[in-house]
């Protein structure tokens, strides 16, 4: 379908992949920790609540 938007995008799914540049993990990893660790406040916090109750 992205082929209809574009017709330079490559055949196979391996070209389309070698277009994107590389970067190193750590560049982002404090993010990903930040963001998980956000994530996952709000699930214990029901998960307590619902045992709390009875529920």
């Amino acid at each position: 379908m992205a082929r209809h938007a574009r017709s330079s995008i490559p055949d196979s799914a391996e070209e389309w992949l070698e277009e994107f540049s590389v970067f190193s993990i750590c560049r982002v990893l404090a993010e990903i920790v930040f963001l998980w660790g956000v994530n996952l406040n709000p699930v214990r916090g029901q998960r307590n609540s619902i045992a709390s109750t009875g529920r």
